[in-house]
Protein backbone atom coordinates (compact mmCIF):
# COMPACT_ATOMS: atom_id res chain seq x y z
CA UNK A 1 0.00 0.00 0.00
CA UNK A 2 1.48 3.45 -0.68
CA UNK A 3 0.50 6.25 0.76
CA UNK A 4 -2.00 8.85 -0.54
CA UNK A 5 1.13 11.07 -1.69
CA UNK A 6 3.44 8.26 -3.44
CA UNK A 7 -0.13 6.84 -5.29
CA UNK A 8 -0.25 7.34 -9.01
CA UNK A 9 -4.22 7.69 -10.33
CA UNK A 10 -5.45 8.27 -13.41
CA UNK A 11 -7.25 11.28 -14.07
CA UNK A 12 -10.36 11.08 -15.76
CA UNK A 13 -13.05 13.21 -17.60
CA UNK A 14 -16.71 12.93 -16.94
CA UNK A 15 -16.75 9.59 -19.80
CA UNK A 16 -14.34 8.00 -18.15
CA UNK A 17 -11.54 8.92 -20.33
CA UNK A 18 -8.13 9.08 -18.88
CA UNK A 19 -6.62 12.69 -19.26
CA UNK A 20 -3.47 12.65 -17.15
CA UNK A 21 -2.14 11.47 -13.50
CA UNK A 22 -1.86 12.71 -10.60
CA UNK A 23 -1.22 11.35 -6.83
CA UNK A 24 -4.42 10.75 -4.62
CA UNK A 25 -3.62 13.38 -2.38
CA UNK A 26 -3.12 15.31 -5.39
CA UNK A 27 -6.58 14.89 -6.67
CA UNK A 28 -8.13 14.96 -3.16
CA UNK A 29 -6.24 18.29 -2.78
CA UNK A 30 -7.76 19.74 -6.42
CA UNK A 31 -10.85 18.04 -6.96
CA UNK A 32 -9.67 15.87 -9.44
CA UNK A 33 -12.23 13.32 -11.23
CA UNK A 34 -10.33 9.78 -10.77
CA UNK A 35 -11.42 6.00 -10.19
CA UNK A 36 -12.77 3.82 -7.24
CA UNK A 37 -14.18 0.70 -6.65
CA UNK A 38 -16.18 -1.01 -3.42
CA UNK A 39 -16.88 -4.53 -3.36
CA UNK A 40 -19.96 -6.04 -1.29
CA UNK A 41 -18.80 -8.92 0.32
CA UNK A 42 -21.34 -11.55 1.33
CA UNK A 43 -21.14 -14.90 3.39
CA UNK A 44 -23.16 -18.22 2.28
CA UNK A 45 -25.71 -16.64 4.55
CA UNK A 46 -26.22 -13.98 2.67
CA UNK A 47 -24.71 -11.35 5.69
CA UNK A 48 -22.62 -8.60 4.48
CA UNK A 49 -19.41 -7.43 5.60
CA UNK A 50 -19.07 -4.10 6.51
CA UNK A 51 -15.61 -2.68 7.54
CA UNK A 52 -14.66 0.35 9.77
CA UNK A 53 -12.21 2.71 8.28
CA UNK A 54 -9.22 3.17 10.56
CA UNK A 55 -8.47 6.90 12.32
CA UNK A 56 -5.15 7.36 10.45
CA UNK A 57 -6.98 7.47 6.91
CA UNK A 58 -6.95 10.78 5.18
CA UNK A 59 -10.57 10.93 4.12
CA UNK A 60 -13.71 9.88 5.98
CA UNK A 61 -11.85 8.23 8.92
CA UNK A 62 -13.33 5.80 11.24
CA UNK A 63 -16.53 6.07 9.18
CA UNK A 64 -18.44 2.71 8.30
CA UNK A 65 -17.60 1.40 4.32
CA UNK A 66 -18.30 -1.21 1.75
CA UNK A 67 -16.62 -4.64 2.53
CA UNK A 68 -13.91 -3.25 0.57
CA UNK A 69 -13.08 0.16 -1.19
CA UNK A 70 -10.07 1.31 -2.78
CA UNK A 71 -8.87 3.99 -5.51
CA UNK A 72 -7.52 2.36 -8.97
CA UNK A 73 -4.47 3.05 -9.79
CA UNK A 74 -3.03 4.48 -13.04
CA UNK A 75 -3.02 1.82 -16.11
CA UNK A 76 -5.12 -0.76 -14.10
CA UNK A 77 -9.06 -1.85 -14.47
CA UNK A 78 -11.14 -1.19 -12.33
CA UNK A 79 -11.60 -5.21 -12.02
CA UNK A 80 -8.13 -5.48 -11.11
CA UNK A 81 -7.70 -2.73 -8.81
CA UNK A 82 -11.31 -4.74 -6.80
CA UNK A 83 -9.04 -8.59 -6.68
CA UNK A 84 -6.09 -6.30 -6.01
CA UNK A 85 -7.67 -4.26 -2.46
CA UNK A 86 -9.58 -7.46 -1.70
CA UNK A 87 -6.34 -9.37 -1.17
CA UNK A 88 -4.74 -6.26 0.71
CA UNK A 89 -7.77 -5.19 3.16
CA UNK A 90 -9.27 -8.12 3.45
CA UNK A 91 -6.91 -11.01 2.96
CA UNK A 92 -9.11 -12.57 0.03
CA UNK A 93 -7.73 -14.08 -2.67
CA UNK A 94 -9.96 -14.60 -5.59
CA UNK A 95 -9.66 -14.02 -8.94
CA UNK A 96 -11.43 -11.65 -11.51
CA UNK A 97 -14.12 -13.99 -12.70
CA UNK A 98 -15.44 -14.59 -9.34
CA UNK A 99 -16.41 -11.10 -9.41
CA UNK A 100 -20.13 -9.75 -10.35
CA UNK A 101 -20.11 -6.28 -11.76
CA UNK A 102 -22.98 -4.47 -10.40
CA UNK A 103 -23.15 -0.34 -11.83
CA UNK A 104 -20.88 2.71 -12.16
CA UNK A 105 -22.06 5.62 -11.19
CA UNK A 106 -20.29 9.07 -9.55
CA UNK A 107 -20.24 10.60 -6.74
CA UNK A 108 -18.77 13.98 -5.56
CA UNK A 109 -18.61 14.10 -1.77
CA UNK A 110 -16.39 15.94 0.22
CA UNK A 111 -12.10 15.69 -1.40
CA UNK A 112 -13.87 12.81 -3.56
CA UNK A 113 -14.65 13.65 -7.24
CA UNK A 114 -14.85 10.18 -8.41
CA UNK A 115 -16.50 7.27 -11.04
CA UNK A 116 -16.87 4.41 -8.82
CA UNK A 117 -17.74 0.51 -10.22
CA UNK A 118 -19.74 -1.47 -7.66
CA UNK A 119 -18.90 -5.02 -7.63
CA UNK A 120 -20.25 -7.77 -5.20
CA UNK A 121 -18.55 -11.26 -4.47
CA UNK A 122 -19.26 -14.46 -2.16
CA UNK A 123 -17.20 -15.40 0.40
CA UNK A 124 -16.96 -18.17 2.87
CA UNK A 125 -15.03 -16.23 5.55
CA UNK A 126 -12.64 -13.30 5.90
CA UNK A 127 -9.30 -13.33 5.97
CA UNK A 128 -6.18 -11.18 7.90
CA UNK A 129 -7.85 -7.43 7.87
CA UNK A 130 -5.07 -5.04 6.69
CA UNK A 131 -4.72 -2.62 10.13
CA UNK A 132 -3.08 0.50 8.59
CA UNK A 133 -6.61 0.51 6.52
CA UNK A 134 -9.37 -1.45 8.40
CA UNK A 135 -9.61 -0.74 12.47
CA UNK A 136 -12.77 -3.37 12.46
CA UNK A 137 -15.39 -5.17 10.48
CA UNK A 138 -17.94 -7.51 10.77
CA UNK A 139 -21.26 -9.05 8.72
CA UNK A 140 -24.64 -7.94 9.25
CA UNK A 141 -27.60 -8.69 7.77
CA UNK A 142 -28.78 -6.62 4.99
CA UNK A 143 -32.00 -5.84 7.10
CA UNK A 144 -29.40 -4.20 10.24
CA UNK A 145 -27.75 -2.62 7.88
CA UNK A 146 -30.63 -0.79 6.53
CA UNK A 147 -31.79 -0.21 10.41
CA UNK A 148 -27.82 1.42 10.92
CA UNK A 149 -27.48 3.35 7.85
CA UNK A 150 -30.83 4.79 8.78
CA UNK A 151 -30.11 5.61 12.18
CA UNK A 152 -26.71 7.05 12.39
CA UNK A 153 -26.06 8.09 7.99
CA UNK A 154 -23.28 10.10 9.43
CA UNK A 155 -21.16 7.23 10.50
CA UNK A 156 -21.05 6.13 6.78
CA UNK A 157 -18.82 7.01 3.95
CA UNK A 158 -20.75 8.74 1.32
CA UNK A 159 -19.46 6.48 -1.21
CA UNK A 160 -20.90 3.99 1.00
CA UNK A 161 -24.65 5.35 0.97
CA UNK A 162 -24.52 6.22 -2.71
CA UNK A 163 -23.72 2.56 -3.36
CA UNK A 164 -26.09 1.46 -0.78
CA UNK A 165 -29.09 3.30 -1.79
CA UNK A 166 -28.31 2.38 -6.26
CA UNK A 167 -27.98 -1.83 -4.64
CA UNK A 168 -31.22 -1.66 -2.76
CA UNK A 169 -33.08 0.32 -5.56
CA UNK A 170 -32.00 -2.00 -7.78
CA UNK A 171 -32.88 -5.38 -5.38
CA UNK A 172 -36.24 -3.72 -5.21
CA UNK A 173 -36.56 -3.53 -9.14
CA UNK A 174 -36.00 -6.91 -9.69
CA UNK A 175 -38.20 -7.97 -7.27
CA UNK A 176 -41.36 -5.68 -9.35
Amino acid sequence: MLAPEKEVVDVIDDQDEVIGQATRAECHAQLLRHRVIQVFVFNPEGKIFVQKRTMTKAVFPGLYEASVSGHVQAGEAYKQAAVRELAEELGITHAEHDLKELFTFKLRAGPEHEIITQYQIQCECIGKLQKEEVESGKFMTWEELAQQVEKNPKKFNPGFIAAFERYETAQHSQEA
